[in-house]
């Protein structure tokens, strides 16, 4: 596969500060995401921890990769969940 050739009109003070401007920006918008934060959180949290069986995560595309992530993230943390795959009626992915 070929590869492009790497910019050079650039420094390294650059590159530093165009990373800390992405990091600031990241940075306030998870700090405003606390804000945001309210009831429906706190209910969502109360369910996942009475849940008996398992987490069941929905999603196709993108945020069928992201459910994937969160069903593997619960399950290591002994939390049993899977990706139900509505595309595909009859698979799972347990994780």
């Amino acid at each position: 596969m070929p590869t492009l050739p790497l910019r050079t009109t650039h420094t390294d003070t650059d590159y530093l500060r165009m990373a800390k401007e992405a990091l600031a920006i990241e940075a306030t918008a998870v700090a405003a995401l606390a804000d945001k934060l309210g009831s429906g959180f706190t209910e969502t949290v109360q369910a996942i921890l009475a849940c008996k069986g398992r987490i069941i995560l929905i999603g196709v595309g993108k945020s069928g990769l992201i459910a994937r992530k969160i069903a593997a993230t619960f399950a290591s943390t002994g939390t049993p969940a899977f990706l139900y795959m509505p595309q595909k009626p009859r698979t799972a992915i347990w994780a």
